[in-house]
């Protein structure tokens, strides 16, 4: 089912824009469904229609109607519907060219009726701010209910049919208002039409931000009209505020409120004592006590403080996302479905991220900026300067950074221990980027071992294939991931996560077995690696000498065939033709009738075992081993290879070399010749008087990395948005 101008015009959009029943829209959601496109994805895949896609379909349908390749006709969308609205969360071609930056039209009784004031009281005192509003959804309004929903939507498609047809252009709606707002800006912001400051405050207290008089959304009218700080609106009380658009009696007297106790707050050095002001203002000041100042105990108090927050506010939704989302660590975060399904009327996912999102944005004003216009609680100074701190270290110039970066700038700033950063890290991220990084990325690299971000050149550089993760090393590989270093690196990154597959996730828990394993020098204990991921050494005891190497050497073979065979005959093999010479050497087709099976089938599972033998022993590739080898044994084994390579592959050479350089006899080399052969060429040794040694497979072209979900992959570089003024 094709909808191709609906994809290229609306696909981004959510699904809350088709005004479809809320039952309908939120069944979507729980089936992954976030957006427009979604949904045309998935009623077109469905052979049995349910009855929210039949609903979604005959939306997609009418919509398709009124869209064409360069734009979508919302208000003829609408009228095919009725008017029928189930959420304030629309858009349509005469408003999209607003926002909160044009001086339009004041939002009031005129144009929306009742619901006019309280949307204005709310904040959203121009038809330029409800419009941006409206496209990203209006949040709840306090006092309008159904019927005065049904009054602004009266007067939204009033208004929108008048701006299509001619009758009413953008020009008219700006021309007064426009004169009115610039005269109101340039009288405020004339010191010589500002009064004397009526509170006796100090020039520390006036100069602090006028947001942190608790004025709510009225503080953006404030900072419309050109005041700044706490002395300007204080300059202006309470006349001047009057006649500022927006402003009313209760607004008037809040300020005054706050004003009268900020002036019994002051002490005797001019500054303010917040526990006072607090108190008087009925505001929670947070954390409830600081004890100290230092990075440590701020750290550490971040999860708790976060948690009191949740307990001061009012709207249910706000206390669970707090209580099951912010202050938790990522693995114990509820999902937004989750915090939706579970309160007393179902609320839909893009709901709660919205709400969500609106509370990250107020935290990070207030703690970075003293501004708590939309928060109902205050911070500490000694609590909030941390935040200041970081957004001073992390400027606009860089305020995208790695995770590497991010660790490192605010170990710095704050001078806290890495490894306690990391753990409470999850919680700070949640505040610097504005969002909650719920991806099982973020959580692998913040529950790294601090040692694994310090790894000295012998470490990083181990092979992947050194570690017992069997074929995730050969992923890896594919992918261009050949060293420990390199993983750590990835995961650091946000390149790679738990969530990129099953060999991935194997690796990355291998890593802190690593970490758990180093000695006090920084190197990996390969004894406490075995022994924490319960693998077997082989053989249990190191060769005395090349003569034990030599008579032990089949036994050796055998057991590790026994535990980790390639194939399942590969035991049998061995000891029946392998470690035999030619002439006492059972034919494929013999063994193949002794053990129930064709002589291929030998011929193929003895290719199998001799490129795996080779594959462990020679190239060290133990991940596919299930076992580890001895050092000793393995150091026999390479000073045989370079023999081999130094005779040319010549048998005979090979042989007296050996024997004169580990000073034995020819016969004790002679009984263990075919193993060796065998394991070195990755063939049976037989009647050729010279052999090539086995050559390692050509490395496949590398990969590019299994995407990941988007919300991990913009972890690779975390945006610092909490550091954005949002207005």
């Amino acid at each position: 089912m094709g909808f191709p101008f609906l994809i290229y015009n609306c696909a981004e959009l959510p699904i809350e824009h088709l005004q479809l029943e809320p039952s309908a829209t939120n069944s979507l959601y729980r089936r992954g469904a976030t957006n427009i496109g979604d949904v045309i994805g998935m009623v077109g895949s469905e052979r049995y229609p349910t009855s929210e896609c039949v609903s979604a379909l005959n939306a997609l349908t009418a919509l398709a109607k009124v869209t064409g390749p360069q734009k979508t006709d919302w208000y003829m969308f609408w009228k095919s519907r009725d008017f029928h609205f189930n959420y304030a969360r629309l858009t349509c071609p005469e408003l999209e060219a607003l926002d909160r930056n044009d001086p339009i039209c004041p939002v009031d009784k005129d144009l929306f009726g009742n619901a006019g004031p309280m949307l204005a009281r709310a904040g959203f005192d121009t038809l330029g701010m409800l419009a941006e509003a409206l496209r990203d959804g209006l949040p709840d309004i306090s006092g309008m209910g159904p019927k005065k929903y049904d009054e602004f939507y009266a007067g939204l498609m009033k208004l929108v049919k008048k701006l299509r047809s001619g009758k009413v252009a953008f020009e008219q709606l700006k021309r007064e208002p426009e004169i009115a707002i610039a005269s109101d800006i340039a009288s405020k912001s004339n010191p010589a039409h500002r009064g004397a400051d009526p509170y006796n405050l100090s020039e520390p207290v006036k100069a602090l931000g006028l947001g942190i008089l608790h004025a709510g959304p009225k503080a953006r009218m404030l900072e419309a009209a050109g005041l700044v700080t706490v002395g300007d609106v204080a300059s202006l009380m309470p006349d001047g505020l009057l006649e500022i658009s927006g402003m009313g009696r209760s607004t008037i007297e809040r300020l005054d409120n706050a004003f009268n106790q900020l002036n019994v707050s002051q002490t005797e050095a001019g500054d303010v004592d917040w526990e006072r002001y607090c108190a008087g203002l009925c505001i929670p000041l947070l954390p409830a006590e600081m004890q100290s100042t230092d990075g440590t105990s701020f750290v550490k108090m971040i999860g708790e403080t976060l948690g009191m927050i949740g307990a001061t506010l009012e709207d249910p939704v706000y206390q669970k996302i707090i209580a099951l989302r912010l202050s938790k660590l990522p693995q114990d975060r509820a999902t937004l479905d989750e915090i939706g399904q579970s309160m007393a009327t179902p609320v839909t996912r893009e709901r709660i991220r919205q709400k969500e999102a609106k509370l990250l944005a107020a935290l990070a004003e207030a703690l970075v900026y003293d501004d708590y216009s939309n928060l109902n609680v205050h911070f500490r100074p000694d609590f909030a300067d941390f935040w200041k701190i970081a957004a001073l270290r992390f400027d606009a110039d860089t305020e995208a950074v790695t995770f590497t970066a991010l660790v490192d700038g605010l170990s710095d700033v704050w001078e806290v221990d890495r490894t306690l950063l990391l753990e409470h890290l999850p919680l700070i991220a949640t505040i610097l980027t504005g969002e909650v990084p719920t991806g099982i990325s973020f959580g692998d690299t913040a529950q790294f071992d601090q040692r694994l971000f310090t790894l000295n050149s012998t470490v990083s550089e181990i092979p992947f294939s050194r570690l017992q993760v069997g074929r995730a090393a050969r992923t890896l590989s594919q992918h261009g991931i050949e060293t420990i270093g390199h993983l750590v690196d990835a995961v650091s990154a946000g390149q790679v996560s738990r969530q990129s597959g099953a060999h991935f996730r194997l690796a990355i828990d291998h890593l802190q077995a690593v970490a758990d394993a180093f000695d006090p020098n920084g190197q990996v204990n390969w004894d406490a690696y075995n022994q924490s991921m319960n693998i077997e050494t082989v053989p249990a005891h190191s060769p005395l000498g090349p003569k034990d190497f030599l008579v032990s050497l089949n036994d050796v073979i055998s057991k590790i065939l026994t535990i980790s065979p390639p194939s399942m005959r590969s035991k049998e093999i061995f000891e029946q033709r392998v470690l035999h010479f030619v002439e006492s050497r059972i034919t494929t087709e013999a063994l193949g009738e002794k053990l129930g099976t064709h002589g291929s089938s030998i011929k193929r599972e003895e290719t199998v075992t001799l490129e795996f033998l080779n594959d462990v022993i020679i190239q060290k590739n133990f991940a596919v081993a299930q076992m580890d080898l001895d050092s000793e044994f393995l150091a026999f084994w390479q000073f045989a290879s370079e023999i081999f390579d130094q005779s040319d592959g010549e048998a005979g050479e090979f042989c007296r070399r050996l024997s004169l350089r580990w000073n034995v006899f020819q016969a004790d080399v002679n009984a263990g010749l075919p193993t060796l052969m065998a394991v070195l060429t990755g063939y049976p040794y037989g009647r050729l008087g010279r052999y090539v040694g086995r050559r390692k497979a050509a490395e496949p072209a590398v990969e590019p990395l299994p995407k990941i979900a988007t919300e991990i992959m913009e972890h690779k570089t975390l945006v610092l948005r909490g550091f954005r003024r949002a207005h």
